[in-house]
């Protein structure tokens, strides 16, 4: 602040600090009180509000699910000085603390300018967390190639696929596919057995393997009734990122699909009111070169395509 006017020699105080200068630094918002008196002590007092940046977040969640042998991890090392309490008699001035116990939590922080803040979360311990989940094509033919996707939430440390290995063969198994062969037709049961921590969780889903069309099968109208998805086509491919996937249909239904990468996250998704044919255009943004993969699904009818990005 600069005083003007009076009878000159100013001397200045401020609420609340010890500054005798015409100027304070490093405080954060808030209302601040300064008090100029000059020569023949004639006093006036200011109020000054200082607005600042938004409040500086800590970063924590308002809850975390753990499963057994699971535990949650919170850096706070941009903060100077930090206090940790909760239910459970949990006690830290740790910037880094693992929690492994069920409870709430409370924290607060100073950071370098030395305003603080707090908040307060709860570590849930819940043995349903992890549920195993997969997609796969209802229905096949001898000698098709199918694939499995596991889409378990939250994403699992492990995770393994069982079939009868008679009669089925596994093509490749790649972060969270699975590609299968069936050698023989039939009903057939997958599982995936996926793992968390100390949570085990699975899911069995069964597909009917069919023997391969005839030429009759497929003219008879009368003795063979088409279903579901017809043709997947995408174009270009490979593609900057940037394609057409045109769908038809065997019949009007309605039409859902995603773009998927190889840990299984979707990055962009189309969903097609009743029709028997639809065409959708579809930018992977700024995802890097590589092989993803195009999941189309209609009733319990899925296909899955390939889309390589240059």
């Amino acid at each position: 602040v600069q005083a003007t006017g009076g009878n000159g020699s100013y001397t200045y105080s401020w609420l609340n600090n010890t500054s005798t200068a015409n100027s304070i630094s490093n405080i954060c918002a808030g209302v601040y009180t300064v008090t100029v008196m000059d020569i023949k002590n004639c006093l006036l007092s200011q109020n000054i509000t200082l607005s600042g940046p938004a409040p500086h977040e800590l970063g924590i969640d308002t809850t975390y699910y753990i499963c057994q042998g699971q535990k949650v991890n919170i850096n706070l090392m941009d903060w100077t000085s930090v206090s940790w309490s909760s239910s459970n008699r949990f006690i830290s001035t740790s910037n880094v603390v693992e929690l492994t116990q069920a409870g709430d939590y409370q924290v607060s922080a100073t950071d370098a300018l030395g305003c603080q803040t707090a908040t307060a979360f709860k570590v849930i311990y819940s043995s349903d967390l992890l549920k195993s989940e997969f997609l796969v094509p209802r229905q096949a033919y001898v000698g098709d190639t199918i694939v499995c996707v596991n889409i378990s939430i939250p994403q699992p440390d492990a995770w393994t696929w069982q079939f009868d290995e008679n009669k089925i063969v596994s093509l490749s198994h790649e972060g969270p596919y699975q590609q299968l062969v069936f050698l023989q037709e039939g009903q057939y049961e997958i599982t995936l057995v996926s793992h968390l921590g100390g949570c085990v969780a699975e899911q069995s889903k069964t597909v009917l393997v069919l023997k391969v069309k005839t030429g009759d099968e497929e003219n008879d109208p009368l003795g063979y009734e088409e279903k579901g998805i017809k043709e997947v086509t995408v174009f270009p491919n490979p593609n900057d990122g940037n394609f057409t996937c045109e769908v038809v249909l065997h019949k009007e239904a309605e039409m859902q699909l995603k773009v998927m990468d190889l840990y299984g996250h979707v990055l962009t998704s189309y969903e097609g009111a009743k029709s028997k044919q639809f065409e959708a255009d579809l930018s992977l943004g700024l995802q890097p070169a590589g092989l993803y993969w195009l999941v189309v699904k209609v009733g319990d009818d899925m296909k899955i395509v390939k889309v390589l990005v240059k």
